[in-house]
């Protein structure tokens, strides 16, 4: 059985005089033996006239090297831009409230940008 959650933002970005955001992810997770399999599903709708739908996936797997760190892959996708990407990481742990992701990006499709570097660091408060 996986371990399903829904996460659902509004991002309120009218003091920037930038468009609302309205973002939905459904999550799914689950260990086997030392490995994480987690895929997320992601909508997100700019809130504006004639906007439309954005949609994107990961993929992803991970193997701890460390009771603070992680190492693993993951393919991300925006398939109504035919963009995907294959992302091998190292994902470090910090603190319980402070988190580093960082690896390669390496673009699978003529619409995706060749190379890049993917990182998310995340402080939860």
């Amino acid at each position: 059985m996986f371990d399903p959650a829904l996460y659902i933002e509004y991002r309120d970005r009218n003091s920037s005089g930038k468009k609302n955001i309205l973002e939905g992810k459904f999550i799914i997770s689950k260990d086997i033996d030392k490995l994480n399999f987690t895929s997320n599903l992601v909508w997100e709708k700019k809130l504006a006239s004639g906007e439309p739908w954005e949609f994107e996936y990961t993929i992803a797997v991970s193997h701890p090297i460390s009771n603070s760190a992680k190492i693993g892959v993951e393919y991300f996708a925006q398939p109504i831009d035919n963009r995907a990407y294959l992302i091998p990481g190292v994902y470090a742990q910090f603190s319980p409230t402070v988190r580093l992701n960082i690896g390669p990006a390496f673009g699978l499709t003529p619409e995706s940008i060749d190379f890049g570097i993917r990182s998310i660091f995340s402080w939860e408060f």
